[in-house]
């Protein structure tokens, strides 16, 4: 029921034309991150520019890094035993960009795929995940790009860069 209710209140979010800005964005992620990861006591930190033009955004844009961010927040908990995870966002020449870094177990990506494919420890079987798919779909429909590297026991770097022009 929970998760029902944080994707409608998302939805609703997105849509309102109020929250168009990026400095509205930005405090709905750090807002996330901190309930997010105080509540799995983990150690965050949240790197945003303090003085921030007032840049109006899409609908599209802002809703899908929202929701690439989340994604990537969600995986942190669920799967990477991180005791830290630390997030960045700059803005330069109209590229935003965002660096999300955790300390957590990490895990073996296959550079064939971009990052993007998954690969079990256990076995060396192959396991698409679908968060970091729809990670990888959500930046292509915005023209952004999306990397990911990990490595087993030093974490996973995620970062996303998109021209907001």
């Amino acid at each position: 029921l929970n998760e029902a209710q944080d994707a409608v209140s998302d939805i609703v979010w997105s849509v309102t034309p109020r929250h168009d800005t990026l400095e509205d964005l930005l405090w709905r992620m750090k807002d996330l991150a901190s309930d997010l990861c105080s509540a799995n006591g983990i150690a965050y930190s949240v790197d945003i520019p303090k003085n921030i033009d007032v840049l109006d955004l899409s609908e599209k844009l802002r809703k899908n890094i929202y929701l690439i961010f989340k994604e990537a927040i969600n995986n942190i908990i669920k799967h990477a035993q991180a005791k830290s995870v630390s997030m960045r966002v700059e803005i330069r020449d109209s590229v935003f960009e965002m660096v999300i870094e955790d300390d957590g177990v990490g895990y073996i990506t296959d550079e064939q795929h971009d990052g993007l494919l998954v690969v079990s420890e256990e076995d060396d079987r192959p396991v698409r995940g679908h968060g970091l798919r729809n990670m990888a779909k959500r930046a292509e429909e915005i023209g952004g790009k999306l990397s990911v590297c990990s490595t087993p026991d030093k974490g996973t770097t995620l970062r996303l860069s998109v021209s907001m022009t």
